[in-house]
């Protein structure tokens, strides 16, 4: 009902799957939120980060949330996203995707973030919450 679209991610690869994401929305930034559900620090950036993302909607930025399956299970991630009320796309990923985002892109726990900008250019480290998020320094990458 508050409009999250939920996937279970079907590629092998995350390489894959950060293409596809990206070819859903063209010519737009894509903020990434990896989390886990048992995640106390990624739950808060999560439920305290819904005025930032409404200017984000004025921006052509895009927030797609990742949920690893470390010590989850799809079921718990389907009820956590609902009982958190965040719209938005919502991708549960497999072990294998899971261990595979942390590896590619050098993230060290949960909450993390990547930002990937229109051109599709990883620019690492940028985030470090979305409730925090520096709307005028984002805006210098779109």
């Amino acid at each position: 009902p508050q409009g999250a679209n939920l996937y279970v991610a079907e590629e092998e690869n995350i390489d894959s799957l950060v293409q596809r994401i990206r070819a859903l929305y063209p010519q737009q930034a894509i903020i990434i939120d990896v989390w886990a559900t048992w995640c106390a620090p990624c739950i808060d950036d999560i439920k305290n980060s819904k005025p930032t993302k409404e200017k984000l909607k004025e921006l052509p930025v895009k927030v797609v949330y990742l949920c690893v399956n470390s010590s989850s299970t799809e079921d718990k991630w389907k009820k956590k996203v609902a009982e958190l009320g965040v719209d938005g796309d919502h991708i549960w990923l497999s072990g294998k995707l899971s261990t595979a985002i942390m590896e590619r892109y050098g993230l060290a726990g949960y909450p993390s973030y990547l930002f990937i900008d229109p051109k599709g250019v990883y620019h690492p480290k940028m985030i470090q919450s979305i409730q925090y998020l520096d709307i005028e320094g984002l805006k210098k990458r779109l």
